[in-house]
């Protein structure tokens, strides 16, 4: 749900902003505050459970992953298989012009 749609919601419960008690940049901040406060050191591992479970329904879903001298995650490219039929394609032609540092992986095994 958006940031403002939780706002409207509550400004709409309240009857308008003169019965909030607070600011709307103070709402703002609160729910902002709220979904940081949610992001936890899980996430990278959320991510990837994600896009695995992508790769296990969608044969043409390509992960790459980019980790630093410590195996942390640093980055991490995705494509989906409309994206990667276009590109295997292309492959032949100008693949190598458009991925220079690196190449798509099939899903993580």
């Amino acid at each position: 749900m958006k940031t403002s749609q939780i706002v409207n919601l509550v400004v709409s419960e309240a009857g308008g902003y003169d019965n909030l008690g607070y600011t709307r940049k103070d709402a703002y901040n609160y729910v902002d505050k709220e979904r940081k406060e949610q992001i936890s050191e899980g996430d990278a591992a959320t991510a990837l459970a994600y896009l695995q479970a992508k790769c296990s329904v969608d044969e043409h879903f390509v992960i790459e992953l980019k980790k630093d001298d410590d195996d942390r995650l640093i980055n991490i490219l995705w494509a989906n298989s409309v994206f990667s039929l276009i590109m295997h394609a292309l492959e032949n032609c100008w693949h190598s012009m458009l991925l220079t540092k690196g190449t798509f992986t099939r899903c993580l095994s």
